[in-house]
């Protein structure tokens, strides 16, 4: 996992919109070509085909199939083996930190606990009568010295035994919730076998796969910052909002697409389990890069190149054409966002470009009905 997102190069969006210019204009250079193609007839008014530029802010938004799955998940087990005699919880049961999950049969562990005192009492005694033996110089400090290690071996003996005993109760390690029981009561279980799977019931997290090209647009650091609205099968009329957690490096081979995981807090009065279907809402204008201003979109075939610099077409209330510079932010499918030279609700031409001129008079194109 990574910070999203990576950059994406100023070159490349130049060269994408330069193609779908030359694109467009190359397949609609002869779209209008007489008068039931776009030439005008001598003394009459040059029919052309009409867009209407839409405001992208309404539109910067896109939606996502989701699902949910555990913010925190944890197998637990026994860390030593012996006989399940106490499995007071359920799947699906609400715990909190510290209660009992399940317990082992104590009595094995005790009697080793009671054997390893037994053994440290007994290495203690015969380490002071060593001590006391060589204060008098009675003994070698070799034998001191053996005295001191047996004492130090049984202690630590006597530790594991009690640490054996401890374990033999499973406890929460969190506020959760039970997903799975893996065992049945009365039922030898080996160390590090699986009792219970235990998630988390303070958060969930919502995974969604986010195509490549609409991640190379992002903004880097941007997705922390920016809310997702979150909407359950189970419940579309409520919004939730959820953040950004993380997201993998490496796409899916198949989808070419990248998982990418939020996270929010679990709605106390929603029943909320790992598997169910949301759906994500992103507002792409705070992600995407240079979404400073929305602008509006036209049809790729409307916007083309002159000396360097991006013009359309528009017509005015007079069906009159005027050459307008604009500015090009990238492209929408089939449409070019402008952030510069044109509003919304303004016309411009969307075919033969090639083939206008500066106030010239023109007229929307209809097609005709007929066979």
């Amino acid at each position: 996992m990574t910070g999203l997102f990576m950059q994406n190069g100023v070159g490349s969006l130049k060269a994408a919109l330069g193609l779908a210019m030359l694109i467009g204009a190359g397949l609609l250079l002869s779209g209008c070509d007489d008068s039931a193609s776009g030439v005008a007839r001598p003394g009459s008014l040059r029919p052309v085909k009409i867009a209407i530029a839409q405001s992208a802010a309404g539109l910067r938004t896109r939606t996502f199939p989701g699902v949910t799955e555990a913010a925190r998940k944890s197998t637990l087990t026994f860390r030593v083996g012996g006989l399940v005699q106490r499995l007071p919880v359920k799947a699906g049961q609400k715990i909190r930190k510290g209660e009992l999950i399940a317990g082992l049969d104590e009595i094995p562990y005790r009697n080793v606990v009671r054997d390893r005192e037994a053994k440290y009492q007994l290495a203690r005694a015969r380490h002071d009568r060593q001590v006391v033996l060589f204060g008098k110089k009675l003994i070698a400090k070799s034998s001191l010295d053996e005295a001191e290690a047996a004492l130090k071996e049984a202690r630590a003996a006597l530790d594991n035994a009690r640490l054996d005993l401890k374990h033999t109760s499973l406890r929460a390690p969190y506020d959760g919730l039970i997903a799975r029981v893996h065992l049945d009561n009365y039922q030898n279980v080996a160390a590090n076998a699986p009792v219970v799977t235990m998630q988390g019931a303070d958060k969930i997290d919502i995974v969604f796969s986010v195509p490549e090209q609409l991640l190379l647009r992002a903004r880097r650091g941007q997705a922390a910052k920016t809310p997702f609205k979150i909407r359950f099968d189970t419940d579309t009329e409520r919004v939730f909002i959820a953040r950004y957690r993380k997201h993998d490096s490496i796409p899916d081979t198949a989808t070419r697409s990248y998982r990418v995981v939020l996270e929010m807090p679990n709605p106390e009065d929603l029943l909320i389990l790992p598997g169910m279907s949301v759906t994500v809402e992103a507002d792409l204008s705070a992600l995407e890069k240079d979404s400073g201003a929305p602008g509006v979109l036209v049809p790729v075939e409307a916007v083309f190149e002159q000396d360097g610099k991006t013009y359309v077409w528009r017509v005015d209330d007079g069906d009159v054409s005027h050459k307008a510079t604009v500015i090009a932010a990238g492209i929408e499918g089939r449409h070019i966002r402008l952030t510069g030279g044109l509003e919304a609700g303004q016309r411009v031409i969307a075919a033969g470009v090639s083939q206008i001129t500066e106030n010239m008079r023109v007229r929307p194109l209809t097609k005709e009905r007929g066979l």
